[in-house]
Order: structure tokens, then C-alpha cells, then sequence
């Protein structure tokens, strides 16, 4: 579907406008270059759903625009074979003064429709964004809520091949980012090609099923979510580029879960029942120990530690901390032992799970000493519920009828 070979994208940058002016008159180059996409291949197949994850400033959102059309290219190609429809800046492109209804309709044509198919889809971009009581005032006296709304309405009218979303979804208020949700699911499942860009990890990790992770304007990595959100978390939290192992090393690249600056370092950790054994495999509805122990190489320091759960996809479902539990854990003193625990009801479904666990600087936020995915456990049970549930509430459910007169006197 999308096929992109050897993209360039340099801006030219000037000190002073006074600059650009005279460097038009003859007067010598008088820019500087910056380099923000540097020589990217890529193939994005017809269905595929990719996630695009990397630091402010790596080339995520200029690659996007280059792919959508609105920006050109310094160098190289990109062919793209279908109709699309991007979600850039929810709210950009409309115009102010125009009412929702008029930006509804020049949106509809800036994203290829005609006319004809703007008129046939107006009622249910209106219905989808519940804007229909204001959608003949200027959009200007728009909440950026409400903006926000008619855009995504607007843009997922068009029914395109390719979906480019940048940060789009979280939309207005928690029902109807759930609806837009919803319908990029329905794209998905309707084997629409989609890229989505997200700094939130378990929004690609809950949609795509390959994500690539940029830096630098190149692409640092290319693989399965899971461990492309690895990558992603290293940069983040690390000062330094970490290293991926080269073709001749590995030809399929396991990426390291473990990371830190060395301030402590983790001795032990691990899922206890009740009785105090290590296990792997729960009950739902039973009472667990998670428990780490760690050194403290530096003194005077104040510590985070702390437990997350994630299914097997690695979307996060439950985290805890000492700071989320309003505990102080200061001046620890160096060479210093010290045990976290958290004694949980599993009320995790049947199923496949990962238990990640660390520690970093309370003020700083910089991890000290974390472990990815240190354990994976089952959890058993219960039954009666959706196969695809995440959470057992203990349902005590109920039928009863009532009988009517009618039946009643036949």
C-alpha cells in the first residue's frame, strides 16, 4: 500500500528574515541546514496496521505529513496506491470564521470527496460528532473539545485506504474517545491500512501489529510492538542511544528488558501465594504477594518502586507504587537492603500475563534499576465469562420472569 525509498527532509533555517532576502540577492548562503528525515525506507503493506513511536523531535509528525501530501520531500520517493485520509492537528485546516457545517464541507473536499459524497455522509459526520445543535455557529465559538470532535467526524467520513492518525484519539471526554476508538477498530477490522503515531505505548501496543521506533530522523528499529515499546521506553529513559545488535550478531534482534541508571540494583522479586511459596500460576480471585528486593549504591537519594501488570500484548492493566500509595521512601542510605511488597486480590481473568517491576528517583523520574516482563504467570479461572475479558468482578448474575396477566389467565 505504501512504498517509500531513500526520504529526505532538510529545512532551510535563517538567524534573521533579513537573511533569506539577501541571500535571494546573490549575497552568499546565509542558512544552516537541519536534517529532520534522513534517507527512510519503508514498506507499509495493504491491512497492516503500523505504529510509529519516537522522541519529541525524531521525525514522526513530518513523516506524516510528507505520507498524507501536505509536505513536500527534499529527496527520494514515496508512492502510496489508494485514497487517504490523515488526522494531523485535530482542529487544524477549519476555518474559523466558517460555521461547523461550511468546515465540515470544505474538510469533506480537502480530503477528495465531491461534493455529491460530502451532501450523501453530512448528516452522519453531524450525528457521529453530537454536534448538531451548534453545528450552524462559527467554529471559532468551539470548545477545543469540541473542535476536536468534528474534525475526527469529518476525517473517518471519508472512508479512505489509508488512516494516518497523529495523536488523535484521545477526543473530547471519556465515552466519546471511546467511540472514536471504536470506529479505528472498525477500519482495522475492515482491513483498512493504518499508521498510527503515538507516544502512548499501549495505544500501539492495542492497535498495531508492527511499529517502528524513529530517532534521529532515521529508523532506529523495526519489529513486533512489544519490543519495539522497549525500545522506545530505553530512549526515553536512558541519556544515550542504545545499541541494537547488528545483522551478523543476531538475525532477529532480542532487545534487553532491563535498564538503569546503577543507582540500586535489584537482588530478588517474584509472585508469592498464600502460603509464602513462589508461583507462576494463580487463581483468579486468590490473594498474592508481588515482592522485589534492592541494594542502594548511592546515598541521600528519595526512591520510586513499584509493580505493573500487562497482558501478553504488553498493554498496561494495573500499576502501583510507594509515591502512588503515599509512602516516603527517603535517605536510603548506601549499601542499604530494602524489601517492596504489594499483596493483591487477582482478579485478572484466565489468561497470559507479564509482571514488570523497578525503582527510580522519586524527584528526577530517571530509573534507577527496572526489569520488563521479569515474570510471566497465568492466571486460572474464573469461568462464565467473555473468553476475552481482562477482569473477574465476582458476578453474581440473575435471571427472573415475570408473568404477565395475559399469560396468567391462559
Amino acid at each position: 500500500m505504501i512504498r517509500v525509498r531513500g526520504l529526505h527532509k532538510t529545512y532551510q533555517v535563517y538567524r534573521r528574515p533579513l537573511d533569506f532576502a539577501l541571500e535571494l540577492l546573490g549575497r552568499g548562503p546565509r542558512h544552516t541546514e537541519r536534517h529532520v528525515l534522513r534517507g527512510i525506507d519503508l514498506d507499509v503493506a495493504r491491512g497492516q496496521v503500523l505504529g510509529i513511536m519516537g522522541r519529541n523531535g525524531a521525525g514522526k509528525s513530518t513523516l506524516l505529513r510528507i505520507l498524507a501530501g501536505t509536505l513536500n520531500t527534499s529527496a527520494g520517493s514515496v508512492e502510496i496506491d489508494g485514497r487517504i485520509s490523515a488526522i494531523l492537528e485535530l482542529g487544524s485546516g477549519f476555518h474559523p470564521r466558517y460555521t461547523g457545517r461550511e468546515n465540515v464541507v470544505m474538510g469533506g473536499l480537502c480530503l477528495g470527496m465531491s461534493r455529491a459524497e460530502v451532501a450523501a455522509r453530512l448528516d452522519d459526520i453531524i450525528d457521529f460528532s453530537e454536534l448538531r445543535d451548534v453545528i450552524d455557529q462559527p467554529f471559532w465559538t468551539y470548545s477545543t473539545g469540541m473542535q476536536a470532535r468534528l474534525t475526527f467526524a469529518t476525517a473517518v467520513a471519508v472512508d479512505p485506504d489509508v488512516l494516518i492518525i497523529d495523536e488523535a484519539l484521545s477526543v473530547g471526554d471519556a465515552r466519546f474517545s471511546a467511540k472514536c476508538f471504536r470506529r479505528v477498530m472498525d477500519f482495522r477490522e475492515r482491513g483498512k491500512t493504518i499508521i498510527l503515531v503515538s507516544h502512548d505505548a499501549n495505544a500501539v501496543l492495542t492497535f498495531c501489529d508492527r511499529a517502528i521506533v524513529l530517532e534521529g530522523g532515521t529508523i532506529h528499529a523495526d519489529g513486533e510492538p512489544r519490543e519495539m515499546a522497549k525500545v522506545y521506553g530505553k530512549l526515553v529513559f536512558s541519556s544515550k542511544t542504545p545499541s541494537l545488535p547488528s545483522a551478523e550478531q543476531a538475525p532477529a534482534p532480542v532487545f534487553e528488558a532491563r535498564h538503569g541508571d546503577g543507582a540500586v540494583e535489584i537482588l530478588d522479586y517474584g509472585i508469592h501465594d498464600a502460603a509464602g511459596e513462589s508461583t507462576r500460576n494463580l487463581v483468579s480471585g486468590e490473594r498474592y504477594r508481588l515482592f522485589m528486593r534492592f541494594r542502594c549504591h548511592h546515598a541521600g537519594r528519595r526512591y520510586n518502586c513499584g509493580f505493573n501488570i500487562a497482558t501478553a500484548r504488553g498493554v498496561l492493566i494495573y500499576g502501583v507504587t510507594n509515591e502512588s500509595q503515599r509512602l516516603d521512601l527517603s535517605d536510603v542510605g548506601e549499601g542499604e537492603v530494602v524489601e517492596c511488597s504489594a499483596e493483591v486480590t487477582m482478579w485478572l481473568s484466565a489468561g497470559d500475563f507479564l509482571l514488570s517491576l523497578g525503582v527510580a528517583d522519586a524527584d528526577t523520574g530517571a530509573r534507577a534499576d527496572f526489569i520488563e516482563d521479569a515474570v510471566q504467570f497465568r492466571v486460572h479461572g474464573p469461568g462464565g465469562i467473555y473468553t476475552t475479558a481482562l477482569v473477574n468482578l465476582e458476578t453474581e448474575f440473575r435471571l427472573r420472569r415475570e408473568q404477565t396477566m395475559d399469560a396468567a389467565a391462559s
